[in-house]
């Protein structure tokens, strides 16, 4: 049986391996980070929604922090995405958004 430790310690094998292809960051945040982006951009690549993705990733998190075993539960997660360039005052412009309430069923 698979549980969060494990799922921990695959999760370390990859950022690792990753670290090893000269991306990402001795620091593991920004590691973490840098391979989340570029599974993103490999989502894109083979034609997949990589907010769609990071939704799903997110709602098995919350499943499996409370349920191991993920089975008793389903998890919703809601999010806006927005950017602006660096040293702006400008408003954040909106680049993706969850389904309004009105969709998510």
């Amino acid at each position: 049986m698979i549980d969060n430790i494990d799922r921990a310690a695959s999760a370390l094998t990859a950022v690792e391996a990753f670290r090893e292809t000269g991306h990402g960051s001795p620091d593991i945040a920004e590691a973490v980070g840098y391979l989340i982006g570029s599974l993103m951009h490999l989502c894109v690549q083979k034609g997949l929604d990589p907010f769609k993705i990071v939704e799903q990733g997110a709602c098995h998190f919350i499943v499996e922090v409370i349920d191991p075993d993920g089975i008793n539960y389903e998890a919703r997660f809601h999010y806006t995405a927005s950017a602006r360039r660096y040293g702006s005052r400008d408003r954040f412009r909106v680049f993706y958004q969850n389904p309004s309430k009105a969709e998510v069923s």
